[in-house]
């Protein structure tokens, strides 16, 4: 009896079920050097705030009571940070764009950046008193499912994300993670924004969608060889009582 035949499609439905080393690296097409630096420009956009956003404004003044005034925290609650400690004691901003900050009333922030609507708030709040406005976003989390260690949201107390970083967050890819169809969902006023990103791709440095954006959603899917994998780990097992079979026809036949 001829074997070989028989052994080569062992052998085949073997390597079939292989991953690629290629398949699990990031970076594929890498022109780094160890003797210079390759710069990519990257503009990060500037975030403008939407409703349901929610801001730390504290307000520092000499006076105590000026302070207290203003203030929906003090310099102690702060000190034991957690998103919803941030959220209550933060300002949340209204769909028509306002927060609203005791004394001075309502301010209209929506569709600014943060720094500008700092700005607006120092303004109001220098009609009442002397004092310096603080004012942070607390409400930037991404959710991140997928083909990664450890799925689920995660808060950043940062104005500056990037996909790198929070994929590191996740506890970085599983080994069938598809780096190169990665999926960015963003929300804004209209609706959703879609993409899909290439993290095998250097290029992806200067990618417009390379720094996240509070709300930001990304899944990373599977690679189409684990779905063969698991169907060829069946055959395996057929294959396998088969060829035990054919072994112990042999030896019966050999004796």
């Amino acid at each position: 009896m001829n074997k070989f035949p028989f052994i080569l499609f062992i052998a085949l439905l073997f390597i079939a079920s292989c991953i690629t080393n290629r398949e699990t690296l990031n970076f594929q097409e890498n022109p780094f050097s160890n003797d210079s630096i390759i710069r990519y420009l990257n503009d990060k956009a500037t975030y403008l705030l939407q409703p349901g956003d929610v801001l730390s404004v504290q307000v520092k003044s000499i006076s105590i009571k000026d302070s207290e005034l203003f203030n929906l925290q003090t310099d102690n609650s702060m000190m034991n940070i957690n998103p919803g400690a941030l959220y209550l004691s933060g300002f949340s901003i209204t769909d028509s764009g306002y927060i609203y900050i005791p004394i001075a009333g309502g301010v209209k922030v929506g569709g600014l950046s943060v720094e500008q609507a700092r700005e607006k708030i120092q303004d109001e709040i220098d009609n009442y008193t002397s004092a310096y406005v603080i004012v942070s976003l607390v409400s930037f989390k991404v959710s991140i499912i997928g083909e990664v260690d450890k799925p689920g949201y995660f808060y950043v107390y940062n104005d500056r994300l990037t996909i790198l970083e929070a994929l590191a967050l996740a506890g970085d890819f599983k080994e069938f993670a598809d780096r190169r169809r990665i999926t960015l969902v963003r929300q804004h006023d209209e609706g959703s924004d879609v993409v899909l990103l290439d993290i095998t791709e250097p290029e992806i440095i200067k990618s417009p969608f390379f720094y996240l954006e509070p709300n930001d959603q990304i899944y990373v899917p599977q690679l189409q060889i684990k779905n063969s994998r698991s169907n060829l780990f069946n055959v395996n097992t057929v294959v396998g009582a088969v060829s035990t079979a054919l072994t112990i026809i042999l030896l019966i036949r050999n004796n």
